[in-house]
């Protein structure tokens, strides 16, 4: 089971299920996963945890700037970055600092997402996103620039990023 995975191309991807054969609908769920070492006997509760190796991410995305101000925006699109493109169906609890440790899973981004209006001032949307677990840590390169943060980061370390023009476009 430890080499299994689903591939991920979109949010969606991460969630598993099947028809409803009365309404039609797909009824889906994020994966769990669960471990346990014992001998099951008569009535005895099966004592385990289940750990959830997909996180539901909500995001709200508001815009602060100002109308007519010199600091006013417009946010056109999000996007999440260097998604990991595998989702393994079994984690071990004690992940390392640097999951996944296999280096050579690649990392995708999901598709941009456009509002229906680009968010001017005051405005603001909400979203909600899955993601497979990715990697974690400090980029030690980042310095006084904070671009280098994304510039930097490893394979695998999810970042969202905001497209926006300013006043001059």
């Amino acid at each position: 089971l430890k080499k299994r995975f689903m591939t991920v191309s979109e949010s969606l991807d991460l969630l598993v299920g099947a028809k409803n054969p009365t309404t039609g609908d797909v009824d889906k769920h994020l994966v769990f996963t669960g471990f346990a070492e014992t001998v099951i006997s008569g009535t005895e509760p099966l004592n385990f945890r289940l750990k959830r190796n997909v996180a539901k991410v909500h995001i709200t995305i508001r815009n602060s700037s100002t109308s007519a101000a010199e600091d006013r925006v417009t946010i056109r699109s999000w996007q999440l970055c260097q998604v990991p493109s595998a989702s393994f169906l079994v984690n071990g609890y004690d992940l390392p600092a640097e999951y996944p440790v296999v280096s050579d899973i690649k990392s995708i981004d999901y598709p941009a997402v456009d509002p229906a209006d680009d968010l001017t001032c005051g405005e603001s949307s909400d979203f909600t996103v899955y993601l497979p677990v990715n990697k974690r840590g400090v980029v030690s390169a980042v310095g006084d620039n904070p671009a280098n943060k994304n510039a930097f980061a490893p394979n695998g370390a999810t970042y969202l990023q905001i497209n926006a023009t300013d006043k001059d476009d």
